[in-house]
């Protein structure tokens, strides 16, 4: 984890600019935090001179058979702020949107986490300014926990088999008696013969057959909504209405909504003009992932 007292801690920078620390408030007024949410210090980019570029934040490499909880604090104040996504690097070198925040959203801090799957290799936060100088993005009280360590990998498949056999065994004892008298000769024989048997068992326990679909899972969760509409995503909302569309372009009311896509040529909106209420809500369901 890192509490930005004392810099970057063990991230690096990979973006166009630089991501960078302050204590107080950032230099540019109607943007960024008076202050740290804890501590004295944070990270933060400075979008003045700045706007439209990226800014990457990039982890240390990550133990690829252990699985992690990672939280963190974001302020995002300004009137044109940009976006920041929360990121894993996959063991093919593609990187896998976990979380993700756009536009203005007050001014106070707020917190999220995400949990990395076993398998990943690094994780970051990319962040994109805005088209001005009031788009500040910080961070903040940065922790990252190392939830379990296992021998299986995203793209593992582990089977393990013990095989338990007992030997039959048969055991045969044979015994003669001979008993002579005086009055008249008798002569006795007795044979006793004893089979003790084992039975043979063969006991095949499959101690465990893991298989770990965690990359595959985590890509099903991607959606550029260009030529699928919500790809594998369920959406609900009031009355069973099915409010999430898809639009190539700016929305049809002024003073809301974006010009076009962040990225490709399509997005999904909501649209709250008549007939929506306010106050409806409406969910965008991702499929189920292994955990």
């Amino acid at each position: 984890g890192c509490d930005f007292e004392a810099g970057l801690c063990s991230w690096t920078n990979e973006g166009e600019v630089a991501w960078g620390t302050a204590s107080g408030a950032t230099a540019s007024s109607g943007t960024g935090p008076s202050g740290a949410n804890e501590g004295s210090a944070y990270a933060y980019t400075e979008a003045s001179w700045n706007s439209g570029k990226t800014f990457i934040l990039e982890s240390p490499a990550l133990t690829p058979t252990s699985s992690y909880t990672v939280s963190w604090d974001y302020h995002m104040y300004g009137s044109d702020m940009g976006s920041v996504k929360f990121e894993v690097e996959t063991a093919d070198g593609t990187w896998v949107e976990l979380w993700s925040m756009a536009g203005d959203q007050g001014d106070q801090w707020s917190s999220a986490q995400a949990n990395v799957p076993a398998g990943s290799q690094a994780m970051r936060f990319y962040a994109v300014t805005g088209h001005s100088y009031r788009s500040d993005i910080c961070l903040d009280n940065l922790v990252v926990t190392e939830v379990s360590a296992s021998t299986t990998t995203a793209q593992a498949t582990t089977t393990s088999r013990t095989t338990t056999t007992t030997t039959s065994t048969t055991t045969t004892s044979t015994s003669t008696t001979t008993s002579t008298t005086t009055a008249s000769t008798t002569t006795t024989s007795t044979t006793t013969t004893s089979t003790t048997t084992t039975s043979t068992s063969t006991t095949t326990a499959q101690v465990a057959t893991t298989t770990t679909k965690a990359k595959q899972d985590l890509m099903a969760l991607q959606c550029g909504f260009e030529a699928n509409e919500t790809c594998a995503y369920q959406q609900s909302g009031p009355n069973g209405s099915m409010a999430w569309m898809g639009l190539a372009s700016g929305t049809p009311s002024a003073g809301t909504g974006p010009l076009g896509a962040y990225s490709g040529s399509r997005y999904m909106y909501l649209e709250a003009s008549e007939p929506a209420l306010p106050g409806d809500v409406h969910t965008l369901t991702s499929p189920s992932v292994a955990v």
